[in-house]
């Protein structure tokens, strides 16, 4: 989520990244690719190496909690990172408002398996919608809309590839759009 968030905002609205150029707002998104998604990936590999977890799909509720753990803790690196280094940076208030969605799906994960593909997604809208509402100059008809039909599509598959039910994927997508719409709509 980070990663196509950051880069979307690189091509549609580059006045988010002031004071930084283009070169480094680029640098930026690669450090989130790696900690954002190689991590979290190499995570779940070693996991399934060391028999902690069955699957690499993570089919039960069960075997969630210790990927979403380590998911948290990068995310809480990073925004440390960000906090030390940019202290109010319009990049620090959208991870901080990741982190707290990833926190949020690793309670949630005690009682259900909510959709985090679903949650990440929907995020995505609420932070483009939050800061659209913010400011209205922004062009963001064709992002929000590619972003609604990419929200269809990963719902849509999680339903059909029976990874989720409905309720998991719409409490998913419930809980990333508000956290992350009220990230970016209160504090940027």
């Amino acid at each position: 989520m980070p990663t196509y968030l950051f880069g979307l905002l690189l091509y549609v609205y580059p006045e988010f990244y002031r004071p930084l150029n283009t070169e480094q707002a680029t640098y930026i998104i690669l450090r989130l690719s790696v900690v954002t998604l190689l991590l979290p990936a190499f995570s779940i590999i070693i996991l399934k190496f060391t028999g902690y977890i069955g699957s690499i799909h993570l089919e039960e509720r069960s075997e969630r909690l210790m990927p979403y753990l380590f998911t948290c803790i990068y995310y809480g690196v990073l925004i440390y990172i960000f906090y030390q280094g940019m202290s109010f940076h319009p990049f620090l208030i959208l991870m901080l408002s990741m982190g707290v969605l990833i926190l949020t799906l690793t309670v949630f994960n005690f009682q259900i398996k909510v959709s985090a593909h679903s949650a990440s997604i929907a995020g995505i809208l609420g932070f483009l919608w939050g800061l659209k509402l913010n400011d209205p100059e922004i062009m963001m008809l064709y992002p929000v809309v590619t972003t609604i039909i990419a929200i269809g599509v990963v719902m849509s598959a999680r339903l059909l590839l029976n990874a989720h039910k409905p309720i998991e994927i719409y409490l998913g997508a419930v809980l990333g759009y508000v956290i992350c719409f009220c990230g970016a709509f209160f504090f940027l």
